[in-house]
């Protein structure tokens, strides 16, 4: 019932371009894209013995930190919008289940933020080990609840609205809202 299939993307091929879960998907994609990058440029610093905010490494992370800051949009669009219509089938605890992800998500984009905007007010060894520390919970943990999403959640929204008029609000409310 996956979203998500080992040889393609069956449920995904069949949404329309224009679909809500269409854009949320493809906002997954460009995520593990710069998840991917997050990787390779904390593993590059890590192998620095110094760093300055104008060498290619740091303002690297601060472009990619930069995407997961307003990857804040993907989330309220998600919570905003689709969690209302999915709460009133009575899917409240599956919603809240994702919620609760979203806030630790959050709060490690917050953290990562507050990283780089300070990089100055810390010695190259402390920058580091917080940043490693960061995205050591922080990659996995994303990687996680994209498939999540992808594997139980959305299925199962396209299952419980089922409903071309459910889907054509929904887009409606992200357009008004520039979602």
């Amino acid at each position: 019932m996956g979203l998500r299939k080992e040889n393609g993307n069956a449920t995904e091929a069949k949404l329309p371009d224009s679909h809500i879960l269409q854009k949320i998907l493809n906002e997954h994609a460009l995520s593990r894209c710069y998840l991917a990058d997050l990787v390779q440029i904390a593993d590059e610093i890590n192998h620095l013995d110094r760093l300055s905010d104008m060498s290619s490494e740091f303002r690297r992370l601060a472009h990619t930190i930069d995407y997961f800051y307003h990857f804040k949009r993907h989330i309220e669009r998600e919570e905003d919008i689709i969690f209302p219509y999915l709460k009133k089938f009575g899917w409240k605890g599956l919603c809240r289940a994702d919620k609760d992800e979203h806030r630790k998500i959050l709060a490690d984009i917050n953290n990562l933020v507050v990283l780089v905007s300070s990089f100055g007010d810390f010695k190259f060894v402390d920058f580091n080990g917080y940043l490693q520390k960061i995205i050591q919970h922080f990659i996995p943990m994303v990687q996680d609840h994209l498939s999540y999403e992808e594997d139980i959640l959305w299925p199962i929204a396209l299952v419980v609205l089922d409903d071309a008029k459910t889907w054509e609000t929904i887009k409606a409310f992200c357009d008004e809202f520039e979602y």
